[in-house]
């Protein structure tokens, strides 16, 4: 039994490998872990959340955040991935060039301006229109 003040609360990200059925297969086996866990006979159902993870982190903290680091890790590493894929990359004469030629997209509604700013990202701007004195019909 852990006292209250002794209990380390965490906040865990929901990543697929953090969830309540994967932990729990994953440490079902320890004695000292599943000492604190309440026997789950219902179908389906699995344990609280927060309570598991607050009971593993009271645990196990250096493991928990080794789990969460990788988790977040693998993540980034997917996301940054993602980004190389629509990434162009161009050289400085080709940035001058492009910039060089007046760029009007169709798809631009009236009133729009669009600018290449640092790192080729797009800024747009929209134009400040004078409000009307006309009354309503």
């Amino acid at each position: 039994m852990f006292k209250l003040s002794a209990v380390n609360r965490i906040e865990v990200p929901h990543y697929e490998e953090l969830s309540v059925k994967n932990m729990m297969a994953a440490y079902s086996r320890d004695e000292k872990f599943m000492a604190y866990m309440p026997e789950v006979r219902a179908k389906g159902k699995v344990q609280h959340r927060q309570y598991m993870f607050d009971v593993f982190n009271s645990l196990y903290p250096e493991t928990l955040a080794k789990i969460i680091k990788e988790a977040k890790m693998k993540r980034s590493v997917i996301a940054e991935t993602e980004e190389k894929k629509e990434t162009i990359l161009m050289n400085e004469e080709w940035i001058k060039e492009l910039k060089s030629v007046p760029f009007k997209s169709s798809k631009l509604l009236p009133g729009v301006n669009m600018y290449i700013g640092a790192h080729g990202r797009t800024i747009f701007l929209l134009k400040a229109k004078a409000k009307s004195n006309k009354p309503r019909a």
